[in-house]
């Protein structure tokens, strides 16, 4: 989903935090509260909780992946922040797929990640992809590439990861 806050760089904007990670967990404690899930079955879709993000979030974007038959496979996210570092220090990307150890919720977390200027790792996308194949590395950099405008494929130097690069 594109995001109309989205355009151009963010280069000029102060970022004091991930506004979108407080969204988040804000908007999802209030559905906790307001669902009683357990009496008649009520479920938060996880398409409408990530658009719920988008509509507050300034910089929030998402898109969704779909196999070849067109079935939801996951989706993957960016928040401001997250451009930012892509921006400032994505000449150099690792890639992984957390498919066979996946996180407690059991879900397949994608992420990029990157150093910044302290040699820190920081995050520039994340996701859950139902998938550890070439084609969802190649959604997820694609992804990237489209919402950070500040930096151009060509401006990325070293892809790093797994054997699944090459797997279809």
């Amino acid at each position: 989903m594109k995001n109309p806050d989205v355009v151009g760089s963010i280069n000029d904007q102060a970022i004091t935090g991930d506004e979108a990670s407080i969204i988040a967990k804000d908007v999802w404690i209030s559905l906790m509260q307001e669902n009683d899930f357990s009496s008649d079955g009520s479920e938060v879709r996880f398409l409408d909780y990530l658009n719920m993000i988008a509509n507050k979030a300034k910089g929030f974007v998402y898109e969704i992946a779909r196999d070849g038959s067109g079935t939801i496979v996951g989706a993957v996210w960016q928040t401001a922040t997250m451009r930012d570092n892509f921006e400032r220090f994505g000449d150099y990307i690792c890639l992984d797929v957390m498919k066979r150890e996946p996180n407690h919720l059991h879900w397949p977390y994608i992420a990029m990640s990157l150093r910044n200027e302290l040699e820190k790792v920081c995050v520039c996308a994340e996701g859950i992809l139902a998938t550890e194949k070439g084609n969802a590395y190649k959604f997820l950099v694609n992804f990237v590439l489209k919402y950070s405008p500040g930096r151009d494929r060509s401006q990325v130097y070293v892809l790093s990861g797994d054997g699944f690069f090459c797997k279809k």
